[in-house]
């Protein structure tokens, strides 16, 4: 299964991540919990609703960790 991590933020890019976690055997949720973020901003994060400099330094880190779980 292939999985695009490039797209830009949006609907598209919070369904490919939470998709990756799922493959792997666990959720978007247990990643939240793990690295201590709550889940609704994470999706604000994944859907670009939220874009600033903190937002941008945690999407790269999920986007990083589903990459590491999907490899």
């Amino acid at each position: 299964m292939y999985l695009d991590f490039t797209q830009p933020p949006g609907p598209s890019l919070y369904r490919t991540v939470k998709a990756g976690f799922i493959a792997q055997g666990t959720t978007l949720g247990e990643w939240c919990k793990m690295n201590r973020q709550y889940h609704n901003f994470v999706a604000q994060i994944l859907t670009g609703a939220s874009n600033g400099p903190k937002s941008q330094r945690i999407r790269k880190k999920i986007l990083a960790d589903v990459q590491k779980a999907t490899s």
